[in-house]
């Protein structure tokens, strides 16, 4: 058998354990699950490979050295080879042994992360707030005008039931675009319906001008592993699991009366 093959077979048995692992797994045993960093992983392998340098060759003592537990998952060894089998294959096999079970505690560790629910989309249920400027004769065509010490109230309405907790960002693209945290301005229905209420200023602090608001929705556990929220929209990627872009809306922000 060549060595490509017994790598194959090898990935083939550990892809059959680490499903029959993984399958009895629920999302609760795994709360505040943290991925490994590439430099963890990267420490694990480097840690495995340093204690195979000292393992003793095949014509060396069969007694051998203690599995390496990698996350509370003890590594196994690797058969004996046969006794027809070339010197040197058994540190070979133990080598790619070792890194397929490392190789097994990360896909294991990272698989087992509780998948975050999509939210369906949510329509604009009215916004509320100044006096509106008409551009044209189409009633789309008004844009809302805000001053800062007035208020505004503006409405999301999910096109189904949500349950579990949501939370909202405002992507504000302008003439210098931002990602506004709507905070203690939020309410959320039993349903999953958002209200953003209160003074301009506290909401959107803004300097004056027209701006492009989009609502950035998502699940409290999609927003807590992420920096900034709105990186996504403003680099024109794809959203990250659990969050979604509203509909967006222009405003104008007024310069304070004198």
């Amino acid at each position: 058998m060549s060595d490509d093959e017994i790598l194959d077979a090898l990935g083939t048995r550990a892809r059959q354990r680490w499903s029959e692992q993984t399958a009895a797994l629920d999302a609760e045993s795994v709360e505040g699950w943290t991925p490994l960093t590439d430099s963890e992983q990267q420490d694990v392998v480097a840690g495995v490979l340093a204690q195979l340098g000292d393992a003793p060759s095949s014509d060396a003592s069969e007694e051998s050295a203690a599995p390496v537990p990698i996350h509370g998952r003890p590594v196994e060894h690797v058969p004996e080879p046969a006794a027809n089998e070339p010197p040197g294959r058994s540190r070979w096999l133990a080598a790619a042994g070792a890194v397929l079970a490392v190789a097994a505690a990360v896909v294991i560790w990272r698989g087992t992360a509780p998948s975050i629910e999509a939210l369906p989309t949510y329509e604009d249920a009215g916004f509320e707030g100044g006096t509106a400027i008409v551009r044209g004769d189409a009633p789309e065509a008004e844009v809302p005008r805000l001053l800062p010490d007035g208020e505004l109230r503006w409405r999301l309405r999910p096109s189904t039931a949500v349950e579990g907790t949501v939370r909202m960002h405002l992507w504000a693209d302008g003439a210098q675009p931002r990602c506004i945290a709507v905070g203690d301005a939020l309410r959320v229905s039993g349903q999953g319906a958002l209200e953003v209420q209160g003074r301009v200023a506290d909401v959107l602090p803004l300097p004056p001008g027209e701006w492009v608001l989009t609502p950035i929705i998502g699940r409290a556990e999609a927003f807590a592993g992420l920096e900034d929220p709105c990186a996504w929209r403003a680099q024109g990627t794809a959203a990250p699991d659990g969050v979604i872009a509203g509909g967006s809306r222009t405003i104008r922000i007024d310069p304070p009366a004198p």
